[in-house]
């Protein structure tokens, strides 16, 4: 079967296009272009009983790589 033809990689690049779109429609709070979207994320989120941290996420990191502003949202 040609990859162009296949049901499953029409349906993960269907799901891609539609994360690019979105992330071209957001645009960065400081310099007004478009492209703001998540760009790393911070491991480490605390045990409730412990408060060590773990190896979850802890927070998603938005930036926007032109003007090089980040922000972290738990």
């Amino acid at each position: 079967m040609r990859a162009h033809l296949n049901p499953t990689r029409m349906d993960m690049l269907a799901r891609r296009a539609m994360r690019s779109a979105l992330r071209l429609a957001a645009h960065c709070p400081a310099c007004s272009a478009p492209g703001w979207g998540r760009i790393d994320v911070a491991w480490g989120l605390p045990c409730e009983l412990c408060r060590m941290p773990t190896q979850a996420i802890a927070a998603e990191v938005l930036g926007y790589a032109g003007c090089g502003l980040r922000e972290s949202q738990p």
